[in-house]
């Protein structure tokens, strides 16, 4: 079944869709309002005092809502007018709820000198409520509501993720509260009883899921209850959430209520609609480019908050996978501690999501690494299968982890590999390996280090030998495990040593919305003999050659052995490592070529001896040695080619550049038979760059260099612009008939 489907999967390049939004749109629109913002402060107080000036309840959170969101929208406290804002807010008297939850996000942002603040804030929270709830200010009767409530929660998590106060008595009795609480439907009304909403439901939602995260980090499931009611609670969100629009309409309030219950539990979609996408796409219609949304700071912030949350400085670098009908979420912290953790090594902060395995792949590819951890035998369905072969083979890394050591869970993923990559196989990493030591040392007896499934280039799927899910989420982290240094080691392998990007993170780049001016199709040579290495690797390049050259990309596989008969202009032979061609293959190549084609080589990941290899042979069949490509050849300068790139100085991975000091000139070289270039031959990696991958130990051209100069190559051999005369271009290539037989 999976091999059949992979095949199917090789013979086609698609596009891939565009985003709702774009990270420039984003980021222009953050500009925007960080400007507005600050237009609006108090030059005198540096507050934000306006409709609740006067308000004992309320004073001071307007200026504390409008600091963190220029704080979290990535401002530094160093300048002028943040200074001046926190500076007001330390002296200011809060007395209510809302303000004072906002105050201490303000002091949670910020370093450790502000740590008294936080705390003495956080004290008078835990002061402020009484079973867990909260009323607008200290409770001293029955008055509560799960809006303040929310805030309370939300204030008291942050100080506790920065070692505030202890507040387990408060997260117990606020889950007692909202389990107790939650209406038959699934949802939350802003007091019991009354119906359920979207706003309220969020909130109650963020309280159960604090509460599961402070409360049981070191049991193998969370009590049932607890569990059942945050299910009850998420799924009533899919269902109902959308019928107003996950755009808010309007509502900033109920989007950042939304970004919480994500930013506690890594949900990327209610009812199979991304949140971030939806409420972001409404947030840029609204603000329209005037810097502001709704009735003015007030929602300006909230929307400046919401944003904030997909930026670049907040990557997501870690799926989890949501399987149907299994149990999949056993530890539901696992990589929401460990994600706090790393992000405390590197001081920087970053995400993780949820995806359901049914879901569209290329959606997943905002991060790079894909996580499954289950204690029974993971089954996937036909489809599911073919989405997590495709996001593999388009990049990512799967990491499966048996909960409780489940043999049934290690033998179901041995076999699902098998399926997806018949030929390869798991291997135990040598001490040597970047899992064991990239940037954190680990020291582990050979039973104790996880297996690795690679195509020979970069590992496609990690098996750990043990529960790793549950020595991430308690106290347990890492220790005899090693988990969650091995994780970081993976995180730093697949990012570049941290090179993370951007935020909303996908290799694929929005497609213009023009028509195209054409199809240019590409042959791959399929060798019967070999498992394909990066099949779909230049399927994220399409839509940035579309975008460049107005040129639809489109890719056959062809056998080797049948390759003689290929109508497209370029042939793509890539591999890793060193694989001899038989005398059949190479006629047909030469076949090829007389009619006019060329061909590409290329090691793919740059480390083997794959275009060594038919190099030598191809040099032998022509009787002519590859020679540099010159930096005027239009392959390289780009001159004459609609859309080219001038490639005269390029850039090469970090990795390229320290082992082995490339820098700046391209290292194509190419055979000239008849005054054209018919073997185009790269031994630094294009696919991979040209893929978006960000793996360390690749050895070639950073992503924008290989797309620069796979754009020349394919428009050069398919616009005909050659420096030798027509007729040469299509002259019979008789070289080499004698050499094929004897080579071989």
């Amino acid at each position: 079944m999976c091999r059949a489907l992979a095949l199917l999967i090789v013979l086609v390049w698609p596009m891939g869709d565009a985003r709702a939004v774009t990270d420039a749109q984003v980021d222009d629109a953050i500009k925007r309002m960080q400007v507005y913002l600050l237009s609006q402060q108090d030059p005198k107080t540096g507050g934000w005092e306006k409709k609740y000036a006067n308000s004992r309840r309320h004073r001071g959170g307007e200026t504390a809502l409008v600091t963190f969101a220029l704080l979290h929208s990535g401002l530094s406290v160093q300048e002028p007018e943040l200074r001046a804002a926190t500076e007001f807010l330390k002296t200011l008297p809060i007395n209510g709820t809302y303000a004072m939850s906002l105050r201490v996000h303000c002091w949670a942002a910020l370093s450790n000198d502000y740590r008294p603040l936080l705390a003495a804030d956080a004290r008078w929270l835990m002061r402020a409520q009484e079973d867990g709830l909260f009323d607008y200010g200290p409770r001293t009767g029955p008055q509560y509501d799960h809006s303040v409530t929310q805030y309370g929660l939300l204030g008291l998590w942050e100080s506790a993720k920065r070692k505030g106060p202890a507040a387990s008595g408060v997260w117990h009795r606020s889950s007692q509260h909202f389990i107790a609480s939650q209406n038959p439907d699934g949802g939350w009304g802003y007091t019991p009883g009354n119906r359920s909403t979207r706003t309220m439901t969020a909130a109650g939602l963020t309280a159960l899921l604090i509460a599961q995260e402070r409360l049981y980090l070191g049991r193998n499931t969370p009590p049932p209850k607890i569990a059942s009611a945050i299910d009850g609670a998420t799924l009533w969100l899919a269902n109902n959430a959308q019928k107003r629009g996950l755009d808010g309409k309007g509502d900033m309030y109920f989007l950042v209520s939304l970004e919480r219950v994500a930013l506690a539990s890594g949900i990327k979609s209610f009812g199979g609609v991304d949140w971030f996408d939806a409420g972001a796409g409404g947030i840029l219609r609204l603000e329209g480019g005037r810097g502001f949304v709704g009735s003015g700071f007030s929602d300006t912030a909230f929307a400046l908050i919401f944003l904030s949350h997909g930026r670049g400085r907040a990557p997501v670098w870690i799926n989890k996978l949501k399987l149907p009908e299994q149990a999949w979420n056993n530890r539901p912290n696992d990589l929401n501690i460990l994600t706090r953790q790393l992000g405390d090594l590197v001081e920087e902060e970053m995400k993780w999501q949820v995806v359901e395995v049914g879901s569209d792949p290329v959606s997943w590819l905002n991060a790079p690494v894909a996580y499954v951890a289950s204690d029974e035998r993971l089954e996937l369905s036909a489809s599911a299968a073919v989405n997590l072969k495709t996001y593999l083979d388009l990049g990512g890394v799967l990491v499966a982890t048996p909960d409780n050591g489940s043999q049934d869970f290690d033998a179901s993923v041995r076999r699902l590999a098998d399926q997806l990559y018949p030929g390869f196989t798991f291997q135990r990493v040598g001490a040597e390996h970047p899992l064991m030591g990239l940037v954190f040392p680990v020291e582990l007896p050979e039973q104790n280090r996880p297996w690795v499934l690679s195509n020979g280039v970069r590992d496609l799927i990690v098996l750990a030998p043990t529960d790793w899910g549950m020595s991430l989420q308690s106290s347990r982290a890492g220790g005899e495990t090693g988990a969650k240094e091995i994780m970081a080691n993976l995180r730093a392998l697949v990012t570049d040593r941290g090179r993370v990007g951007v935020g909303l993170g996908s290799p694929f780049v929005a497609r213009d919305d023009k028509p195209p001016r054409g199809v240019l199709e590409v042959t791959r040579a399929v060798d019967p003999r070999l498992e394909l290495v990066e099949p779909l690797a230049w399927m994220p390049f399409g839509n940035y050659f579309f975008n460049r050259t107005g040129l639809e990309l489109a890719g056959r596989g062809v056998p080797l052995d049948e390759i003689s008969e290929a109508k497209t202009p370029l042939v793509y032979l890539g591999g890793g490592e060193a694989q001899r061609l038989s005398a059949a293959q190479l006629r047909g190549l030469v076949q090829y070529i007389s009619r006019g084609g060329t061909v590409l080589v290329e090691t793919i990941g740059g480390r083997g001896d794959y275009a060594d290899q038919v190099l030598r042979q191809l040099q032998a069949v022509f009787g002519e040695q590859a020679v540099p490509l010159e930096l005027d050849h239009p392959i390289i300068a780009g001159r004459g080619l609609t859309g080219g790139y001038d490639q005269r100085r390029v850039s090469y991975r970090r990795y390229s550049t320290l082992n082995k000091g490339l820098v700046e000139s391209p290292r194509l070289e190419a055979i000239w038979v008849d005054r054209r270039p018919v073997v185009i031959v790269s031994r630094e990696d294009l696919s991979l760059g040209v893929m978006g991958s960000k793996r360390w130990g690749v050895d070639g051209y950073d992503i924008e260099s290989a797309r620069g100069l796979l754009t020349n190559i394919l428009l050069y051999t398919a616009e005909g612009k050659r420096q030798d005369a027509d007729a040469a271009a299509t002259k019979p290539v008789s070289h080499g008939a004698d050499v094929i037989e004897a080579h071989n």
